[in-house]
């Protein structure tokens, strides 16, 4: 038994003399190549890291401020731009939820994809980012706040999970707990879509915070909220102010949340392995061009967004790129990180070679050159302005009128002086880069009117010699109905026109004449001279062309007008799959002002 003891003791002693030596040679080993594994993970090597995108809704870059904001609204948004790569200049695809999704789940323009209004779906045929994820093996999961990109629309195709609040009552704090609860519960990888609302008109922050953005001044902003706001009239200074310190406040209650959320993953050991990106889907007017809210415009105001790409592993830290950037490019860029093969066409550019310097980061087939970006305005409460901007120059066009807007972004970075047919030069080049968009060049009949929901309006249609090709009326609202005749020669049209309201109708032949017979609480223009006529007449297409000079400022100042033009090219139909809205629906649209 002794011997045995000792026998047991001696062997201990060597195991660990053993074991000692060991730890010292794998201690010694590891100091010599801990730089080298270093080096190596800060060189892209994570090979299936986490992903997830935090989008807040309508969050304007120029009021964070790691953006040179001067209100304390993020934080903690600022301390996680220290440590992370911060793109300057980004842009989204459109100016309104919807549509903005389907386009950086996609890397795919609006006029790509189709999801262009409310009851458009995701055509089938489109490979989003999730289904490339779900099909490589991430758990894909999504919580979402909005309606129109859930369910039958297929704008979430691909994610395994989808948490959609009911009517948005989940603010920043029930989310983040929801987003938390999902990934203790996923298994990795996967990739997380987290949607915050908060910032979203009506802006309800907890007061708490309307104190730490105004100094504790929350007291003097007493001014009532409305019940329901219109977009296109400007509301008192006093209320604009209320509501500019409600946005920021709701910023910085999404901010407290956020930092909960990057709390929870550095505890839970999942920082490292996890890429997290920090945008909006596209920004919010604060009536800089005489608009409230978002989705009316391709102005600045409403495409810039914040865009933060975070990981201790593969990012520089504090690093800013000037470089114009666009929300399309999300999906290239995460299907790199990720090592996804994506052999789909994308318009996007891969922001990883971008920030690498490699020049093969805009793929060939490119809508357009690597400097510019396309957005669109598709809904039909508003101008559906389509632009490409630059860091020096934009050009915006409405096909529905034919205005065309130039602005020197270096010069005028507020988008105040249209230099249209003034920089000559410059605007041809960019029209002919715009006029690559199917839809810009529009041809065919405009029948226009402008006034308040008090005006009315009527006209009756009738094509001389030929018969109706299409009749599109723009501006949607209940303030407009209209009635084609059975032979398709002719259409009867009743407006209020609530600011403006515009049909569209082409004829064949092409040449054949037009009656109008038109009633209503104003006068009647036409053509680009804007002759004043008499309630019936006829026109040629030749005796209309051309937008009436007073028609935009008619329509901002909501004076009661009927106009009449007529513009040259091609008319461009597109096709898309589409779905109708429920009552439910259609009720929760109007309360956030969607539709009328």
């Amino acid at each position: 038994m002794h011997s045995a003891r000792r026998f047991d003791t001696i062997f201990e002693r060597g195991l660990n003399m053993g074991c000692y030596k060991l730890r010292s040679y794998l201690i010694l080993a590891l100091a010599l190549v801990a730089p080298l594994l270093l080096t190596c993970m800060s060189s892209h090597e994570l090979d299936h890291p986490n992903v997830i995108l935090i989008v807040i809704d309508a969050l304007r870059p120029d009021h964070l401020g790691c953006y040179g904001y001067g209100r304390p609204t993020s934080p903690n948004i600022d301390s996680l731009a220290r440590e992370s790569i911060v793109f300057d200049n980004a842009v989204a695809a459109a100016p309104w939820t919807k549509t903005s999704f389907s386009s950086f789940l996609t890397g795919l323009y609006p006029f790509q994809h189709g999801v262009v209004d409310w009851e458009a779906v995701m055509p089938e045929s489109i490979v989003t980012l999730a289904e490339m994820l779900q099909a490589s093996g991430y758990r894909t999961m999504a919580i979402v706040n909005m309606l129109g990109i859930t369910g039958r629309f297929k704008v979430l195709s691909g994610f395994d999970q989808v948490s959609e609040a009911a009517k948005y009552k989940r603010d920043a704090e029930k989310t983040t707990s929801d987003a938390i609860d999902m990934i203790n519960a996923a298994t990795e990888p996967f990739f997380l879509m987290i949607h915050y609302f908060d910032t979203h008109w009506p802006y309800r922050p907890p007061v708490k915070y309307i104190d730490l953005v105004t100094g504790g001044a929350s007291h003097v902003l007493v001014v009532k909220q409305q019940a329901r706001r219109s977009d296109f009239h400007k509301p008192p200074d006093e209320v604009v102010e209320k509501d500019v310190a409600y946005y920021d406040a709701c910023i910085r209650f999404v901010d407290h949340e956020l930092s909960r959320l990057l709390d929870y993953l550095d505890k839970a050991g999942l920082r490292e392995n996890s890429v997290i990106i920090i945008t909006a889907d596209h920004g919010e007017a604060f009536w800089e061009h005489g608009f409230g809210s978002h989705g009316h415009s391709v102005y600045d105001e409403e495409i810039r967004v914040p865009l933060i790409f975070s990981n201790p592993v593969e990012f520089p830290k504090g690093r800013r790129i000037e470089d114009q950037v666009s929300l399309v490019d999300l999906t290239p860029t995460i299907a790199a990180l990720t090592h996804l093969d994506d052999k789909h066409h994308r318009e996007g550019r891969n922001l990883v070679r971008l920030v690498e310097g490699k020049r093969d980061a805009v793929p060939p087939d490119r809508l357009l050159p690597p400097e510019y970006d396309l957005s669109e305005s598709t809904l039909k409460k508003s101008p559906d302005s389509k632009g490409i901007r630059s860091l020096g120059w934009k050009i915006m066009i409405e096909p529905s009128t034919g205005i065309i807007r130039l602005y020197n972004l270096k010069d005028d970075p507020a988008e105040t002086v249209n230099l249209w047919g003034r920089e000559s030069e410059m605007g041809d080049s960019l029209l002919a880069l715009l006029q690559r968009v199917p839809g810009i060049s529009v041809g065919g009949w405009r029948l226009g009117f402008t006034g308040t929901k008090k005006d009315n309006f009527a006209a009756r249609v009738r094509v001389d010699g030929g018969r109706l090709r299409q009749v599109e009326r723009f501006v949607a609202g209940e303030g407009t109905s209209i009635e084609i005749c059975p032979d398709s020669t002719c259409f009867k049209v009743e407006v209020k026109p609530k600011t403006q309201q515009i049909v569209l109708f082409d004829v064949e032949p092409q040449g054949a004449s037009v009656n109008f017979e038109v009633t209503g609480d104003g006068p009647i223009y036409v053509g680009r001279d804007g002759k004043q006529t008499a309630k019936s007449f006829t026109l040629a297409s030749r005796e209309a062309i051309g937008l009436p000079r007073n028609f935009d400022s008619s329509r901002q100042s909501a004076t009661p007008s009927a106009y009449i033009w007529w513009l040259p090219g091609k008319k461009y139909l597109q096709g898309k799959a589409a779905t109708k809205l429920t009552p439910e629906e259609i009720k929760r649209l109007k309360a956030l002002g969607y539709i009328q």
